[in-house]
């Protein structure tokens, strides 16, 4: 039978970390999923409201911007200024990120607040998931 040697992790090159070393590696490599997490979210955040919609103003929702998909004209997100709120539709985009990419509430939030951030300068809002249902003048925004 073939027994491991004494100097088994000498022979090996392989070098016994300890808990310091250990919880230090393990942070670097959550803060580098975190950062690819965050670049992949904010590309998929720049196609789907930059690139795929329209930025809508309406007299009838002053201090609001409505992004308004041009493909089948459906509001998936909106900016309310009054409040400081940043909503997601849900199916649309939130859902996404929940399961795709398996992030919780706080997680979402704060990606779609530092993309808010960088992209429109817009800080101090306060990003949640929605399902946009209005009445009479919003939707024809809708059509």
């Amino acid at each position: 039978m073939n027994k491991k040697p004494k100097n088994y992790l000498i022979e090996t090159n392989i070098r016994p970390i300890n808990r310091l070393e250990y919880n230090r590696g393990i942070k670097i490599l959550k803060e580098e999923v975190h950062d690819l997490l965050k670049k992949h979210s904010f590309k998929l955040l720049n196609e789907w409201l930059l690139d795929e919609c329209d930025q809508i103003k309406h007299s009838d929702y002053p201090g609001y911007i409505f992004f308004k998909r041009r493909s089948d004209g459906k509001i998936i997100a909106e900016i309310v200024k009054k409040y400081q709120y940043f909503l997601l539709h849900y199916h649309e985009i939130w859902s996404f990120f929940e399961k795709h990419f398996e992030l919780k509430y706080k997680e979402i939030q704060e990606i779609a607040r530092d993309w808010l951030e960088e992209t429109f300068k817009l800080r101090g809002y306060t990003p949640h998931h929605g399902q946009f249902h209005r009445h009479g003048s919003w939707k024809r925004l809708s059509n």
